[in-house]
Formats: C-alpha cells, sequence, structure tokens
C-alpha cells in the first residue's frame, strides 16, 4: 500500500549547514514516519534503565542491528518519511543523549526532538494527521520470536484511538507473522504490552522521568507507536523485499484506516495534551515548507533519492566494518 505523496513546498530545497555537522537526518514526504533513535549507541543519564557500561553517573545504550536501515527502508515501500542518525554520526559519543530517553530539560538541545517538532509544524496544514512509528530492536526470546507494539503513550491521549489501532494492527501483523515459519520452533507473532510492561513505549508520566520519542510525540499533538523488532525479525526484513513491503503496508494500512479516520482525529483533538513541556513557547513554523529545518542545529533534510541513497550505503558500510557493530544491549526494551 502506498501513501499519498503530500508536496512539501520548497521540498528540495538544499539545507544550510550548521556550525556542526548534521547529526539527524529527515526526509519529508508522507505523514506516516519511522524512525530509529538507536541506530547507534547512545548515552543515558539518570536512574531508569538498567546499567550497560558506567562513565561518570551515564549509561550507554548499544546500537540495535538494522535499526537505521528499516527505517529508510520502511518508509521507501510506502512514501513515507522518516527521522535517523546521520552516518556520520559517531557511535557512543558523549554528545549523543539518547532520543528516546530524555528529561524535560534537555528537550530543547535534542536535534531530534527538533525534528520532530518541524515535522508535525511541516504537516499541519494537511487534512490528515502525522503518525510516528518508532523502530526499534530487542533480542530474540528463548521461548519465542514476537514482536511489541507500545501504544501506552498514544493510551493516554486517546483509549479509543489505542484501542482501535491495536485491533487493526493485530489483525494485520497478526496474519503477516503467522505466515513466516518458526525458526528453531520459536513462532513469530505480535503483542501489545500493558502500561509498566516491557517494551510499552513509555516510561510513565511522572514529571520526573524521562520521556521516549513516543511520549515526545504524543506530547506534541502527533499520535505515535513504538515496535520492538526481535533480531531475527530485522534481519528477515533487510534480506526479503516482499516481506518488508508487507510489513511496512500494514502500517500504512493501520494509518489510513484508524489514525486518519475522521473518529480518531476528532478523538486526538479533543484530548488533552499537556502544554508543550520542554520549554518552548511552541512558536510553529509556517506550514507546508521544509525551509524551517535549515534553522534547526544538527539536522539536515534528505531532498533527493540519490542523497537517501548514500546514506543507506554509508550506513550498511559503517556498521559492516565492524567498528560500529556493538552487540545488542542488554537494555530494558523501551
Amino acid at each position: 500500500m502506498f501513501l499519498e505523496h503530500h508536496e512539501i513546498t520548497s521540498a528540495r530545497t538544499s539545507m544550510a549547514s550548521s556550525s556542526t555537522d548534521p547529526l539527524v537526518c529527515v526526509h519529508v514526504c508522507a505523514p506516516l514516519v519511522f524512525s530509529a533513535p538507536h541506530g547507534l549507541a547512545v548515552w543515558r543519564e539518570g536512574e531508569c534503565s538498567r546499567v550497560r557500561k558506567l562513565a561518570g553517573g551515564r549509561r550507554l545504550h548499544m546500537r540495535e542491528e538494522h535499526a537505521t536501515e528499516l527505517a529508510i527502508l520502511l518508509a521507501a515501500e510506502v512514501n513515507a518519511s522518516f527521522i535517523c542518525w546521520n552516518a556520520i554520526a559517531t557511535s557512543g559519543d558523549p554528545a549523543n543523549l539518547d532520543p528516546n530517553y530524555l528529561y524535560e530539560s534537555q528537550l530543547l538541545a535534542s536535534p531530534w526532538h527538533h525534528a520532530l517538532r518541524t515535522l508535525r509544524d511541516r504537516f499541519s496544514h494537511l487534512s490528515v494527521p502525522m503518525f510516528l512509528v518508532d523502530v526499534h530492536g530487542k533480542r530474540d526470546r528463548r521461548e519465542h520470536l514476537r514482536m511489541d507494539v507500545g501504544v501506552s503513550a498514544l493510551r493516554w491521549r486517546s483509549s479509543l484511538v489505542a484501542t482501535q489501532l491495536c485491533d487493526e494492527l493485530r489483525a494485520l501483523l497478526g496474519k503477516l507473522l503467522d505466515e513466516l515459519s518458526p525458526i528453531d520452533g520459536k513462532h513469530f507473532g505480535v503483542d501489545f504490552p500493558a502500561e509498566g510492561e516491557r517494551g510499552n513505549g513509555a516510561w510513565g508520566q511522572e514529571p520526573h522521568v524521562p520521556r521516549t520519542l513516543t511520549q515526545q510525540a504524543n506530547t506534541l499533538g502527533v499520535a505515535a507507536i513504538q515496535l520492538e523488532l526481535p533480531r531475527t525479525l530485522r534481519r528477515l526484513l533487510m534480506e526479503d523485499q516482499g516481506l518488508r513491503a508487507r510489513f511496512a503496508g500494514a502500517f500504512a494500512a493501520a494509518y489510513a484506516r484508524v489514525v486518519a479516520s475522521g473518529q480518531a482525529q476528532l478523538a486526538l483533538q479533543a484530548s488533552a495534551c499537556r502544554p508543550e513541556a520542554d520549554g518552548s513557547n511552541d512558536e510553529r513554523e509556517p506550514a507546508g515548507g521544509t525551509a524551517g529545518l535549515a534553522h534547526v542545529d544538527g539536522v539536515c533534510l534528505l531532498s533527493s533519492q540519490q542523497e537517501i541513497d548514500d546514506l543507506l550505503r554509508d550506513t550498511q558500510a559503517r556498521h559492516g566494518r565492524g567498528g560500529d557493530a556493538e552487540a545488542e544491549g542488554t537494555e530494558r526494551q523501551i
């Protein structure tokens, strides 16, 4: 299923370079957006995560294999947009904070949060809402190869929309994954973790806890869910273009049938979202263009297919060299 391409004014305008190399890449197409914040090793601060490596009170969340590549490739299958790390970003760089683990005081310093806000504003003139699908990885479980869809942040906004979306994805993904042959006796499938369970996609509603990317998005008025894909499923999606197309199509179909429906839009508009929690005054960029991204430090806009192909090639080459191919972490899958 291909989404209608929404022409964005100035979409092919080259982006001004910031004072430092841009660390986050954004491609603007349809208001369905795939993201991959754990495409390289990033740092966390605070006490909510398990310790992987410790340096000065900070914790290193390891890179999740194929996360960046899948965000790009899934988006390509359905004419969607994407947000990912630039191939030049250094894995484990102390300056790179985990976009999926940001305290409110850290949001304004994050190029990921700025990219999210700007994409929201770019699509605000459309008659359909933006929908973020945040791609993550987890280890294969001993008993199964089931993926998780975390909807807690969306459910806090609208239980109706979250329930309808779960029902739609359960049917679409369940059918697709049931068709895959078990590997070593382990079956594929899809689960929807409850609030507080591993893979639910949120750290909590308390003001002192960090925010996942889907929490940030929902606070900004963007419907968002988080995927946790076992390693074997990620590798299959990379190898099998037909499977990848059907997988991406499931989210495009769910977006069209649920999130973009009139009933869901009314429910989401009526939901009581908190005011901007990042210290900003929420002055929005003019709708419809992409020039505003040029003023976001650390973000670059990919406006041609060649630029996207180069990013994918460079990302795969870098990870393939081994220098950035960290073993997947034991972090709690959020």
